[in-house]
């Protein structure tokens, strides 16, 4: 087929121009499709050389064959489109591509060669032609092999194109993935802070954790040791209220024991009746095992009986069958006669049989009577039916026996006239021909007749018998009536005692219902006072623990209490140490207005706090009132609690008593009911036998044994006979027992009446425990809430009694700080007591001395004025003879002697008159100062505020808490001042020269100027202050 390359190039350019676009884009990127692309190439062009090294051999010669040349030309087309190809194509598949480009360079050079030697070229055309058929064929091969390549290249460039697609994806998923990244990069540092901040949170809450343990484990263990406390407290109470109960317990046990004791008595005394009672139901049952032993030879002897009645019916038989031989072998005229003596006969035979049957139907009935009546009547009737129906047994026997042996010739010979009789009228009313064989017959009838008699009179015996045994059963029946009315009567007694009986067993019943019932009430109420009396435990405890701590806010409140009351006293001593002081004060000072008014500041105070504490003190009162109305109504509660277990004790006591009681009479009943279930049985087998011996033949048999046994047990009949009447004698005591048994049930209904009447009030008590139970109940909420409301008061005076504490607390502290001044003050009231003390000792004195140198002071006084005016007119007399003096120092010297002289004399008054002046100044300046040291220590201060006062000194409030003046520039006031006390104590023992000696130093100044202006410029003034000098 033709191969066109230009369609090939054309469908490859639009491939090669976007595998261009992709190599440009990205040379790198190179799918495995693309390598095996490549290597599909490289062995394309290893073929294709392949190819034209077999061309170098066979020259081109196109112009001989255009066919091979138009072959060639589109191979070198194609090898021209390859190379093409080739050059647009990566440089890695060019350069695998390249060899073969060479080769085809090669072959083209060859081919020029070729061209000179085309000769020999032309000698070969044979192999030429060989050889390009085989390149013909060769290329057929490489087409096919370019059209495979070409849809290699076709799935290469669409695998190319998926590249892309895929590439262009990836890129998108990258970009998307970026983004991914960028919003994951956020999310991771958003999470990066919450988890720091988480980790803060946690490290915060760790610790909050641990402090949390820490203060839970600290409260765990501050719990734990105060619920030991409290457990404590509370088994010391446990114990002292076990010990509490165990010495009731102990109380209740004597008290118990002497009730036991009682008890144990009374069930010795009920033992002792149980051996008693049973004795005499072994007693019993040993006469009835006689009676029934009697009872069955009586049946022994019915059976007897019995067998004698069949035999004489056997024997009444034999009799009839002889009889119908003896008719067969009579005539026919003494048939009819025969005949009627037979009917006679049988009929009689007849009557017997069925008498007898009758007799045997009457003792059957009798005999099932008896058993009834020994069935229903166990107890009671057995023995008097068994001794009766023995006893008329017997005395019947003997009966039959005295008759039997009497009527038997009387009889005979009734029966032997009656036979004659009958002879006698056959013989007349037979006629005269039949006499002869009459006659003959009349031997053969006469014996028969002697059988038919002896039959007859057996057969009147045998009559007479059962006469005598239908006496013998009408007075049976006679006495089965009695007894059957006796068994009515006892009958009736025993289902009116059956019913009491039943009556007795339902009230029991009803009791035992009630007594459970009560029980199981009990049961309640003791649980239920169990779980008051655990409240009530439980209350007890948090009474006593609010009792405990009321106590301990009592200990505390007293201790305030005391406090306060060892203030109050320490202040009422205080104030009157103060009272004392400001009496004392008062007294010394009248000008202590502002001391006063301090004072009455500080009463202000105090009486603010004593009416704080007043107030304390009633609220203390108050508290201690409700406390102790607490303790009262704790201590009611308690009594009240104490009274109702008491009625309980007692409620349970005689609920046991009761229950003991009930126990006994169940147990009694109990017994009874075993007693009557036991004779029942015996009642019920005896029965069973008898139903099994109530045949008529077996009563026949034994009627027949009975008669065969009569006659040899006749002797035995006495003794039984004195048994019988020892056993009446015994059915007496039992009848005479069943008495005192009805007696004593009788009792005993009015005993379970008298119980059912205790159960109705031990109701009535029980509906009252369980409406004083109600009561308490309500009691103790009440009690409940008003001990909420108490611990509620508790817990607010606890809060006032903090608040009370911190104000205590406060106040001491207040009171501690003032009560060091206090003791400051105290010290220094001490101190200031002392000079007090020794300056009212010296005012008392000095008053004293005062009063007597007063006098001396008007009297110095009225000196005074005298000597002033002596002075001033000695004054005036000197001042007049110095101007003398100083006119007549021009004198002469005579003159001057006398003037000296004059002088002289002059001086020593001048002296004397200094030194009487002298002496009077200083009594009046000692006067002064006692004056000024009077005020002064009257107006000492109490506080350094005061503490300038008389005379303008100015005092000094030292450390030690005295007061000194302060030095003033004036000396004649210090000297003053110092010289006060040597003044004081030179006043009594001085002189005129020791008054002189001390004044002189005192007054230096005013010496000197006395000197200078000679001693008479000096004028006595005398102030508020004290006498003072004045020149």
């Amino acid at each position: 087929m033709p191969f066109s390359f230009e369609a090939n190039v054309r469908l490859l350019d639009p491939m090669m121009d976007k595998t261009r676009w992709l190599w440009k884009r990205k040379s790198s990127d190179k799918s495995s499709g693309e390598t095996e692309s490549s290597g599909s190439v490289s062995s394309h062009s290893e073929r294709y050389s392949d190819e034209q090294e077999a061309l170098k051999e066979s020259p081109s010669r196109s112009n001989h064959s255009p066919d091979v040349t138009s072959k060639a030309r589109g191979y070198a087309e194609d090898v021209n489109h390859s190379s093409f190809i080739n050059e647009q194509l990566p440089e890695e598949v060019t350069s695998k591509s390249l060899p073969a480009a060479g080769i085809a360079s090669d072959g083209s050079s060859e081919n020029d060669e070729n061209g000179e030697n085309e000769n020999i070229i032309d000698v070969k055309e044979g192999d030429l032609n060989d050889g390009l058929r085989n390149m013909s064929e060769k290329l057929s091969a490489a087409l096919v092999n370019a059209n495979a390549k070409e849809d290699l290249v076709k799935q290469h460039a669409k695998v190319a194109e998926e590249a892309i697609a895929g590439w262009e994806k990836a890129e998108n998923e990258v970009a998307v993935l970026k983004k991914q990244l960028d919003t994951v990069i956020l999310r991771n540092s958003v999470l990066e802070d919450r988890v720091t901040h988480l980790d803060g949170a946690l490290k915060e809450c760790v610790r909050q954790l641990r402090q949390t343990r820490e203060e839970q484990e600290e409260n765990i263990y501050d719990a734990v040791g105060k619920k030991t406390q409290e457990l404590e407290s509370a088994k010391i109470k446990l114990e002292n209220k076990l010990t509490e109960l165990q010495n009731k317990l102990d109380a209740s046990e004597a008290k118990s024991s002497s009730i036991d004791f009682d008890m144990c008595q009374k069930v010795e005394y009920l033992e002792k009746e149980n051996l008693a009672l049973r004795h005499e139901i072994l007693v019993q049952s040993e006469e009835l095992e006689i009676r029934t032993i009697e009872r069955d030879l009586s049946t022994k002897a019915a059976e007897t009986a019995s067998k004698q009645h069949l035999e004489s019916i056997k024997k009444v038989a034999k009799l009839e069958a002889e009889c119908r031989r003896l008719r067969s072998m009579a005539s026919r005229t003494s048939l009819s006669n025969d005949h009627k003596s037979i009917v006679q006969s049988s009929f009689s035979v007849e009557s017997l049989t069925d008498s007898l049957s009758d007799s045997a139907d009457r003792l059957t009935a009798v005999e099932t009577e008896a058993n009834k009546i020994n069935g229903s009547e166990p107890n009671k009737c057995e023995p008097s039916c068994s001794d009766s129906w023995a006893s008329a047994l017997i005395a019947e026997l003997d009966q039959f026996k005295n008759e039997k042996c009497r009527q038997t010739p009387s009889n005979s010979v009734k029966i032997d006239l009656m036979d004659d009789f009958l002879e006698m009228e056959r013989l007349v009313a037979l006629p005269e021909s039949e006499k002869e064989t009459m006659v003959q017959e009349s031997v053969v009838t006469n014996q028969c007749m002697n059988k038919e008699s002896s039959l007859r009179v057996e057969f009147e015996i045998m009559n007479q018998q059962m006469d005598e045994l239908k006496e013998k059963l009408e007075k049976v029946e006679a006495d089965k009536a009695e007894l059957e009315i006796a068994l009515m009567k006892s009958e009736g007694c025993i289902e009116e005692s059956q019913l009491q009986l039943r009556e007795a067993q339902e009230k029991l019943e009803e009791l035992q219902r009630e007594v459970e019932n009560a029980y199981k009430s009990k049961q309640r109420v003791e649980n239920h006072l169990l779980d008051m009396v655990a409240e009530a435990e439980t209350l007890s405890v948090k009474v006593e623990f609010l009792e405990a701590e009321v106590d301990k806010e009592r200990a505390v409140s007293c201790e305030i209490a005391m406090k306060y009351r060892n203030l109050e006293e320490e202040l009422e001593r205080k104030s009157a140490k103060v009272d004392i002081l400001e009496a004392e004060l008062d007294k010394k000072k009248d000008l202590s207005s502002e001391i006063a008014m301090k004072c009455r500041d500080l009463e202000e105070e105090l009486e603010r706090k004593s009416a704080k504490v007043d107030i304390l003190e009633s609220e203390l009162d108050k508290k201690k009132d409700l406390s102790s109305e607490i303790a009262i109504k704790c201590r009611d509660l308690e009594e009240e609690l104490e009274r109702k277990s008491a009625k309980v004790d007692i409620l349970e006591a005689e609920l046991d008593k009761k229950k003991d009681l009930s126990s006994e009479i169940a147990m009694k009943y109990k017994d009874l009911e075993e007693e009557l279930e036991r004779k029942s049985a015996k009642v019920s087998i005896l029965e069973a036998e008898l139903d099994k011996k109530d045949m008529p033949n077996a009563i026949a048999m034994k009627c027949k044994d009975l008669e065969e046994e009569l006659e040899s047990k006749s002797t035995k009949v006495d003794l039984l006979e004195a048994k019988v009447a020892k056993e009446r004698v015994v059915s007496e005591k039992i009848a005479k027992k069943y008495m005192d048994l009805e007696e004593e049930l009788e009792s005993k209904f009015a005993k379970v009446e008298l119980l059912e009447a205790q159960v109705a009030k031990e109701r009535d008590v029980s509906d009252k425990i369980a409406k004083m139970c109600k009561d308490l109940e309500e009691e103790l909420q009440r009690k409940s809430a008003k001990v909420e409301l108490l611990e509620a008061e508790v817990a607010k005076e606890r809060d006032v009694l903090d608040k009370i504490a911190k104000k205590c607390k406060d106040l001491e502290e207040v009171l501690e700080s003032k009560s060091a001044k206090v003791e400051l003050l105290d010290a220094e009231v001490d101190n200031e007591r002392a000079v007090s003390d020794e300056i009212s000792m010296k005012c008392k004195d000095l008053e004293e001395k005062l009063e007597r140198k007063s006098a001396k002071v008007d009297l110095l006084e009225e000196e005074l004025h005298k000597e002033r005016a002596n002075s001033e007119e000695i004054a005036m007399k000197c001042r007049e003879l110095e101007e003398e003096l100083l006119r007549s120092t021009t004198s002469s010297y005579g003159e001057k002697k006398i003037k000296q002289e004059d002088l002289a004399l002059a001086a020593g008054k001048l002296a004397e008159c200094q030194k009487t002046i002298a002496s009077l100044g200083n009594q009046l300046k000692s006067l002064a100062t006692l004056e000024d040291f009077l005020i002064d220590t009257a107006s000492i201060p109490a506080s350094p505020s005061l503490i300038g006062q008389a005379g303008g000194e100015l005092w000094k409030f030292h450390s030690n808490g005295t007061f000194s003046p302060k030095r003033d520039s004036i000396s004649s006031r210090l000297a003053d001042g110092s010289s006060c006390p040597s003044l004081n104590k030179n006043e009594e023992t001085s002189s005129l020269s020791s008054s002189s000696s001390t004044s002189s130093p005192a007054l230096p100044n005013h010496v000197s100027s006395e000197r200078s202006r000679n001693g008479f410029a000096k004028f006595f003034s005398r102030t508020k202050s004290g006498i003072r000098l004045e020149i």
